[in-house]
């Protein structure tokens, strides 16, 4: 929410980002459902697409607040 209205705190490119992140985690509780491939519990999905959207946006907040600390 803070990346939306008329007082923008966070960076349109990480507002998209985290919209992206949280429907991929969105998605991937259906892989309790899964019983092998892409959406089998420790598959694809889970092991190597959440991890790496999950480390890159960590990285993305990490980035985004040190610009802000710098500026306060």
């Amino acid at each position: 929410m803070l990346g939306f209205g008329e007082n923008k705190i966070v960076p349109p490119w990480l507002t998209w980002f985290s919209i992206v992140f949280g429907v991929e985690q969105a998605i991937e509780t259906i892989t309790i459902f899964g019983h092998s491939g892409f959406v089998a519990p420790g598959g694809t999905m889970n092991v190597y697409l959440g991890v790496l959207l999950g480390f890159i946006w960590v990285g993305g907040v990490i980035s985004w607040s040190m610009q802000r600390l710098e500026k306060a």
